[in-house]
């Protein structure tokens, strides 16, 4: 029986995320799954859903099962890809789900990174950063073509604000990553949306900003050359304009 290593654990994910079930990582740990269990339920305020961890129930758990079971009838037999992965049998680490299983709780690489502080052994650590380097950076990293739209987006935003490097480091922060490249690609629509949004609330800023400027300035240019009160004449500029009165005028 072939015992279960980082090396030769079966790619599994969930909403295109690698993830890992409790079982396995409680080998992978050399912890029993209870103890993965328990710490989970005594710092359950320290997982978010969707975010360090999945919880599959119904037809969720259901579409789930029928994954992994094709996975597994796939491995039953020595893969013949590179003499790393001979002798693979997915049955012998394990991947199965049992059909009476009623909910599963899949860690993600964050949730993971959890369970090994938690569990505060060298090995666990050790075992974590072999996953991350492993497994959980196989779908994650994307192409350039992929990354295309955010990174164009970002050179927008960067512009009048700083670096570019900068502004990538700062996006990608925002959603948990160092760097846009490690950012996975189920993010990327979302980190698209969040820089636009920025672009959008500068160019309102600025616009409503030179606005300003140019009320000022004819406002002051009236009261000088007909001695219009400033309450008059942002009335009748803004009646013969349009100005949207979202934005706020301040005369000097």
């Amino acid at each position: 029986m072939n015992a279960i290593t980082v090396n030769n654990l079966p790619q599994i994910s969930h909403e295109n995320m690698p993830v890992i079930t409790t079982e396995l990582l409680a080998k992978l740990y050399n912890v029993k799954p209870k103890n993965i269990n328990i710490n989970f339920a005594n710092n359950k305020e320290r997982f978010i859903e969707g975010k360090h961890y999945f919880k599959l129930t119904g037809s969720l758990l259901k579409a789930f099962k029928n994954k992994v079971d094709e996975i597994y009838s796939q491995n039953l037999q020595p893969k013949d890809i590179g003499s790393q992965n001979k002798g693979l049998y997915t049955d012998n680490i394990g991947l199965q789900i049992s059909s009476k299983v009623r909910s599963l709780i899949l860690w993600t690489e964050r949730g993971s990174a959890r369970h090994a502080k938690m569990i505060t052994s060298d090995e666990a650590w050790e075992v974590f950063e072999k996953l991350e380097d492993n497994y959980f950076s196989v779908t994650k990293r994307t192409t350039a073509t992929q990354r295309k739209i955010l990174i164009n987006a970002c050179d927008k935003l960067a512009l009048n604000n700083g670096l570019r490097s900068d502004i990538y480091t700062s996006v990608a922060n925002r959603f948990g990553y160092d760097k846009p490249v490690n950012m996975p690609i189920d993010i990327l629509p979302e980190a698209i949306e969040y820089v636009y949004e920025e672009l959008l609330a500068q160019e309102k800023a600025r616009k409503a900003n030179n606005i300003n400027h140019e009320m000022v300035e004819v406002l002051q240019d009236m009261e000088k050359l007909y001695n219009y009160t400033t309450d008059t004449a942002v009335s009748l500029i803004r009646s013969l304009n349009g100005i949207n009165a979202k934005y706020q005028l301040s005369a000097e």
